[in-house]
């Protein structure tokens, strides 16, 4: 079966109607590697969805210290800035910046209980369980499990690389919730 799109929340409600088995999944990050992926793809200014002028926000109004585009960059300097932006997500998140809080920093909680406005998610994976579950869905509906993708996570510096206790504590500060919700404990490095 093909994959439909471009759902709103009529239509979806329709397609459910008329669905005989549906189910309905998200899957969640921990919160270290998914403030990280972030940081990389919105804001270090690496990717084509670099966020301009947010960056340009952080650097000038909340002294967040990004390299420039010729500038040397090493591990601490990585550290250093990551660690500055997990302090403005804990403040953005908590209403105290002038920045509009970004689908990819948001907390997952919130994520979810707006998504259950509409629907709720039948499961819940973590990414490292994933493939577990979409294989348990998969033979719950009489399918073929699906064959995952990974995409590249690349980085200038890893997230292994700058990962000690006071990136996890900077990090579960903004995100205390999401780490009660979901029970996180300490980020870990992939095996």
């Amino acid at each position: 079966t093909d994959l439909i799109s471009g759902f709103t929340q009529k239509s979806l409600r329709k397609w459910k109607r008329q669905a005989h088995e549906h189910c309905s999944f998200t899957v969640i990050r921990h919160p270290v590697a998914r403030l990280h992926h972030a940081f990389v793809q919105h804001i270090l200014m690496l990717s084509p969805k670099l966020y301009d002028h947010i960056r340009e926000t952080l650097r000038t109004v909340y002294n967040v210290p990004l390299p420039d585009a010729d500038a040397s960059y090493d591990t601490d300097a990585h550290r250093t800035a990551f660690l500055a932006f997990a302090a403005f997500v804990k403040g953005n998140l908590a209403g105290q910046t002038s920045i509009r809080v970004d689908g990819a920093w948001a907390s997952q909680t919130e994520f979810l209980q707006g998504m259950s406005k509409i629907m709720l998610p039948t499961h819940i994976f973590r990414e490292s369980q994933v493939s577990d579950g979409l294989d348990y869905l998969a033979r719950q509906l009489g399918r073929n499990p699906p064959t995952l993708v990974h995409t590249d996570e690349s980085a200038p510096v890893a997230l292994a690389d700058i990962y000690d206790s006071e990136v996890e504590a900077a990090v579960r500060s903004a995100y205390q919730r999401d780490y009660m919700m979901f029970g996180f404990g300490p980020w870990r490095v992939p095996a």
